[in-house]
């Protein structure tokens, strides 16, 4: 058993990850680019130029999807009849294992599929301006709405790895289906409060005052529900997905 933490550790084992699914990782950032390039010049189409807005929703797009698969191929030895025993007797802590994983899937995609993203923007772009006249503006590029996707992308992965070391069979799927029941316990949950905070109003009966309890209650619990969404998706379920890993080592 390891002792402390190792940053070595953590960077020899994000280098053994990454050789042992370089496959799936150099697929998957080929369809991706392809994606990419086809929906950036696909939008160069109607207006002849690509905006910020229209490189940001391919690119947040794919980025959460591509990272989603990657998330879901790093666990996978976990699972394998043969090779989780000598997976588990690595010389790594658990801490340094799920830490290792994180920075792969999260941070180090993150900057590869940026750059990517980038360098594929620019070739969309002259592609655009060479064959359709296109304007040849690379602002598009850059926008505030890189860094927010980058803010949900990293707030939302830990429930890919939670499902990818959870489930043992039929991961992706199992891990939607515990989205979705997710999702709609935290309607239910909304609908609750809102009635219980609301019951005076008799929002319920129609009664005059509905619009102004449906205002008052969408800012008081608007930042409730983020935080929470935040908190749950992200430290809860990562934390969850170390605990997991622990109990899989014993």
């Amino acid at each position: 058993m390891t002792k402390g933490f190792d940053i070595h550790r953590v960077i020899n084992h994000i280098k053994r990850d990454v050789v042992l699914v370089k496959s799936t990782i150099g697929t998957t950032l080929l369809v991706s680019a392809g994606l990419l390039f086809m929906l950036c010049v696909l939008a160069q189409l109607w207006d002849k130029k690509l905006d910020s807005d229209e490189f940001m929703g391919a690119f947040s797009l794919i980025y959460f999807i591509s990272g989603s698969v990657l998330s879901f191929s790093f666990f996978r030895e976990a699972h394998h009849a043969k090779a989780n025993s000598l997976y588990f007797t690595l010389p790594i802590s658990s801490f340094e294992r799920i830490s290792a994983v994180w920075l792969a899937t999260a941070v180090l995609h993150t900057f590869v599929f940026s750059i990517m993203g980038i360098l594929v923007g620019c070739m969309s772009i002259f592609f655009g301006s060479l064959f359709f006249g296109a304007d040849f503006t690379l602002s598009a590029l850059f926008s505030m709405g890189y860094w927010q996707a980058v803010a949900v992308y990293l707030t939302i992965q830990p429930v890919s790895l939670f499902g990818a070391l959870t489930f043992k069979s039929n991961r992706i799927g199992k891990t939607l289906l515990f989205i979705v029941l997710t999702v709609l316990g935290f309607a239910l949950f909304n609908i609750m409060t809102y009635g219980l905070l609301n019951y005076g109003y008799d929002v319920f009966d129609g009664g005059p005052l509905r619009n102004q309890a449906m205002e008052k209650t969408e800012s008081d619990l608007s930042i409730l529900g983020k935080s929470l969404f935040v908190i749950i998706s992200g430290p809860i379920l990562l934390i969850v997905t170390y605990f997991k890993l622990v109990e899989r080592e014993v």
